[in-house]
């Protein structure tokens, strides 16, 4: 297995960014109160989920350029 380079700078992806908000929103489902899970019921987080997947896979894709890379081309 041999990582991306820049890896340590991963964080800045969008794919890693997409993916951190999924996370957020399973793991913390399990903690809202009962009210909120009448409201946001299991199937609509489900269907999140599914779309948060979806992006994750398109912004992968994505070239993403270093932010000095940017800069140095726009001057």
């Amino acid at each position: 297995m041999k990582l991306i380079d820049d890896w340590k700078r991963c964080h800045k992806l969008y794919s890693q960014q997409v993916n951190a908000v999924g996370v957020a929103v399973c793991s913390s489902y399990v903690m809202f109160y009962d009210q909120l899970r009448d409201i946001f019921p299991a199937k609509h987080l489900a269907v999140l989920t599914v779309v948060l997947f979806i992006v994750n896979s398109v912004v992968r894709v994505i070239k993403q350029e270093p932010k000095h890379a940017r800069n140095q081309a726009t001057e």
